[in-house]
């Protein structure tokens, strides 16, 4: 007798039974998870808080539409997100997904394949005629090679199987708003400051890059790259800028508009 949906069968993660089966995570290696009957469950991350501190960025109303027949993963999605954030639209059919997108604009789309209807797959298909720049993440409990080569073909940004860790999709979804500037990482702000700092220093002391450089070591083009944030300084760099510059290497790095006094 064929086991109840949702459960895995004994063999490997994904079940030793017909490829693709859906599987719950109370599995083996996820001794943990509560168990919800048939339904596969994924795996909540400890606590909905805004988590864009995983890359280090912060959001700022990324649309995303998410497309899947069952409404426990829909409620997942929308806490999940926008805990962090976003705004969230949710489609429990391929149909209702193309009403969002001709009443909408979405930068985002997580999308089920196993669905009533017209399957993920061919939704998909449709995207990437009407929408080919349109971000798509896949979300499948039934994952296959065939598939998974198809949505990439198409050009899917991220494949991933169900059950999946919530930190893992924040990932995928903080990348997407990276590409789109709608998030920064805090480390690419960091560089910026820093680069303001060093150029708000250096003119107070009415120096040149050239007579910077002679006394750090660097090049004027690359002190240049430094202070416009195009190119990154490690902690030695720092230090040595920071002593031409007269300063301490704290006085580059906080957030202050004040220009330090030259260090005794």
């Amino acid at each position: 007798m064929a086991p109840p949906r949702g459960v895995a069968q004994s063999g490997s993660a994904f079940g030793s039974g017909p490829k693709g089966r859906r599987f719950k995570s109370s599995r083996p290696d996820n001794p943990k998870a509560p168990p919800l009957g048939g339904a596969f469950v994924v795996l909540r991350p400890s606590g909905l808080r805004r988590r864009w501190d995983i890359l280090g960025g912060v959001v700022q109303s990324l649309r995303i539409l998410c497309v899947d027949d069952e409404a426990m993963v829909r409620d997942y999605l929308c806490d999940l997100l926008e805990a962090d954030g976003c705004a969230v639209t949710t489609a429990r059919s391929v149909s209702e997904a193309r009403a969002a997108l001709a009443g909408g604009t979405f930068d985002l789309v997580t999308l089920d394949l196993a669905m009533p209807g017209p399957s993920g797959m061919e939704f998909l298909r449709e995207l990437r005629k009407d929408h080919p720049n349109l971000p798509v993440v896949i979300l499948t409990g039934y994952p296959s090679v065939e598939s998974a080569q198809e949505a990439v073909e198409l050009g899917a940004t991220k494949y991933m199987t169900k059950p999946f860790a919530g930190d893992d999709l924040q990932r995928v979804v903080a990348e997407v708003a990276r590409k789109l500037g709608i998030a920064r990482a805090r480390e690419d702000d960091f560089v910026a400051r820093v680069g303001q700092r060093i150029r708000e220093i250096r003119r107070s002391r009415e120096m040149t890059l050239s007579q910077l450089g002679a006394k750090c070591g660097f090049s004027p083009a690359k002190l240049s790259m430094i202070e416009r944030a195009c190119a990154p300084v490690n902690l030695a760099g720092l230090f040595r800028i920071a002593a031409a510059l007269g300063v301490t290497v704290e006085a580059l790095v906080r957030e202050t508009d004040a220009t330090p006094p030259d260090r005794a």
